[in-house]
């Protein structure tokens, strides 16, 4: 190893010792310049990107609406006349029948 490699620089070393982080380098106004990271803009939308977004709500809207307020089909009953007379019970099994 190299004599002072294990040195440690004395804003390190106070960082160290106070619990602290070393501050980070400023930022690059060139390169914010550069990316166009200083600019804010807002998004401009074309006829067509409104009109998909606005179908597409729509369609959301209907599917939640048809969820929440659509509920179940409603049941359907049979019915028919009530007549009196013998009970038939056909047991169709195979081995042997036990009672519960």
């Amino acid at each position: 190893m190299a004599p002072g490699a294990n040195e440690i620089s004395p804003g390190v070393w106070k960082a160290i010792a106070l619990n602290d982080q070393v501050t980070p380098p400023a930022p690059d106004n060139d390169l914010i310049g550069r990316l166009g990271l200083n600019q804010l803009r807002a998004r401009k939308f074309n006829k067509n990107q409104i009109a998909m977004i606005a179908v597409g709500g729509l369609i959301v809207l209907i599917i939640l609406f048809r969820l929440i307020f659509g509920g179940a089909a409603p049941s359907q009953y049979v019915t028919g006349e009530i007549t009196q007379g013998p009970l038939a019970v056909t047991v169709s099994a195979t081995g042997t029948l036990a009672p519960r």
